[in-house]
């Protein structure tokens, strides 16, 4: 019997090794908080001043924080979301407004960074390694957050760690 087989190794996917000294992949965050409702607002011209709240089958998918203030959760229905704040305005979820709205802050990026992954419409992931030679953490944070919320007008949180996991809560 080989000694593939009597540790357990044979037919086993070879593992990946870790592109950071230590075993870490460090992950810078982006995230745009309440992207849905902001995404949705933008779109269909409501002030930044007025409540936004995006619905789905009846159902709150997204508010913004003024909405939120205002009593507004996730899974309230229509006629809760009337009687709790009737100056919100209440818009219609839909995937095609928020994935081109995003693709605005996609575009600053690209002119930005050599690699970074779309986590989700709002979140997007940039290995550290990506801008280690050129810039530290913070100053590449500070910049890319610069840049986004120059560019767009959104708030946009960051989160650094030592997974894409840790970092989306450090963002959040």
């Amino acid at each position: 019997m080989s000694d593939a087989h009597r540790s357990g190794t044979a037919g086993s996917a070879v593992q990946k090794q870790p592109t950071e000294p230590g075993g870490t992949l460090r992950t810078l965050v982006l995230h745009v908080p309440d992207f849905t409702a902001v995404a949705h607002a933008e779109a269909a011209g409501v002030s930044p001043s007025t409540p936004a709240v995006v619905l789905h089958a009846g159902r709150v998918i997204s508010a913004d924080a003024q909405a939120r203030a205002a009593g507004i959760a996730v899974g309230l229905n229509r006629r809760a979301v009337g009687h709790r704040c009737p100056q919100a305005a209440v818009l219609n979820y839909s995937e095609d407004t928020e994935q081109r709205l995003f693709a605005r802050s996609v575009g600053i990026l690209e002119d930005r960074m050599a690699r970074f992954t779309l986590l989700r419409p709002g979140t997007i992931g940039v290995p550290v390694s990506s801008f280690a030679r050129t810039h530290t953490e913070d100053t590449a944070a500070e910049e890319l957050l610069t840049a986004l919320t120059d560019a767009t007008g959104w708030e946009v949180l960051a989160g650094i760690a030592d997974s894409p996991f840790a970092a989306v809560l450090a963002a959040h």
